[in-house]
């Protein structure tokens, strides 16, 4: 896949996006995602952290991927979203977050500092697992 968007990105007559899991700080990242100068490197999972999703009934995730009922923090029609926002537990799987928590080959990658063990939506529905990216291009 990385290949793939790589040998097309600049060919392209349409947008190619590619989502998170597509690893971390290799050394196309940073073109692939998006950059044709090569710079943008994924930050850590941001959910809760800058970034929210709010469904169709109003239940609110840091993410709208995080589609577990264990990822609602709130529903505006009960709070408001400053009152979501601001509870000091809400998205305590970032906002809490520690590297002492990465397992795996996260736990011992070079990168882990800025990657913080990638996407957390895509480590839970594919191992179960929040702080551990099986499938990173980096191993």
């Amino acid at each position: 896949m990385i290949r793939f968007v790589e040998k097309h990105y600049t060919d392209s007559d349409f947008t190619i996006g590619v989502a998170d899991n597509i690893g971390y700080y290799t050394e196309t990242e940073g073109y692939i995602r998006g950059n044709r100068n090569g710079t943008g490197y994924f930050m850590g999972c941001q959910a809760g952290l800058t970034c929210i999703g709010i469904d169709s009934v109003g239940n609110v995730r840091g993410c709208e991927s995080m589609y577990d009922e264990k990822f609602i923090e709130g529903n505006l029609r009960e709070k408001s979203l400053y009152t979501i926002w601001n509870d000091s537990n809400a998205f305590a799987y970032n906002r809490q977050f520690t590297l002492e928590q990465l397992s795996g080959s996260c736990s011992r990658c070079s990168n882990k500092k800025h990657c913080a063990g990638g996407c957390r939506s895509y480590n839970y529905f594919t191992t179960g697992k929040l702080y551990e990216s099986l499938y990173c291009a980096h191993f």
